[in-house]
């Protein structure tokens, strides 16, 4: 069985500074956007934001990755409490529609998740969001025809895990984390991760968020490049763009 695997942030969507048109998002990264849709004390919940983003800006990996952790249950908390994931999932597939329209989502990429899922493979879109803006993010690329309802049924999501009665995250997608989800989500469709042929997983961090991934198979590991990890070094990897990506895969078609 083949599998390709997608992160979604900088991955699927663009990094903040890539886009050449105008537009109103402060980020492109589709938590901040929806937390702060659902905050319940905006000043606070921005001052955080802000500090979080100054703290991160340049920098990924290790160091990263912990105060992302540190700032996802900052914005759970500041929820308010009426919030639930139905809720979180309309948010999303709203903010998914304003990208695709916006030149925000890289649509050749998502066009490549087409192509695999069209050919059997086992496609998985794993992110540090939660699952809830995950599924109104698929949601959204359907309204907007990049996807079909049968391309839909043969995707695995695995996003982190909160029950939003409490505001209690049951699991945290990020880092090590993301390699666990993935298992326990893959494991609940019969998909065997260890005997499957992995083809392809695609990041933008995997020093840092995405680390559990790319050690399933470091050999098939494309980093994204992005407006975001473009001066960054990695040992082990190289910056690729999906041009690069897909120009590669159709000289190597028989």
């Amino acid at each position: 069985m083949k599998i390709k695997i997608y992160d979604i942030d900088g991955t699927l969507i663009k990094a903040k500074g890539e886009n050449i048109a105008a537009d109103d998002f402060d980020t492109y990264e589709l938590w901040p956007l929806i937390c702060a849709h659902f905050d319940q004390n905006p000043p606070t919940f921005q001052n955080e934001l802000m500090a979080w983003r100054q703290s991160n800006h340049g920098i990924v990996g290790d160091v990263a990755m912990q105060r992302t952790i540190q700032m996802v249950q900052k914005s759970v908390d500041y929820m308010r409490p009426d919030v639930r994931g139905v809720d979180i999932r309309k948010k999303a597939k709203n903010l998914t529609t304003q990208f695709i329209e916006k030149d925000i989502v890289r649509v050749d990429a998502i066009a490549h998740m087409f192509r695999a899922l069209s050919a059997g493979t086992v496609c998985v879109l794993s992110s540090g969001i939660f699952v809830e803006a995950i599924e109104g993010f698929v949601d959204g690329l359907m309204a907007c025809d990049l996807l079909s309802p049968k391309n839909r049924e043969q995707l695995i999501v695995s996003g982190s895990i909160a029950n939003w009665e409490t505001k209690e995250i049951r699991h945290l997608n990020l880092g090590d984390n993301k390699q666990a989800g993935l298992y326990d989500v893959c494991r609940a469709r019969q998909v065997d991760v260890d005997t499957a042929d992995i083809r392809g997983i695609y990041v933008d961090d995997p020093e840092g968020v995405d680390k559990g991934l790319c050690a399933l198979n470091p050999a098939v590991v494309s980093l994204i490049l992005t407006g975001k990890n473009k001066d960054s070094v990695f040992e082990q990897y190289q910056h690729v763009t999906w041009r690069d990506i897909i120009a590669l895969e159709a000289r190597a078609r028989p």
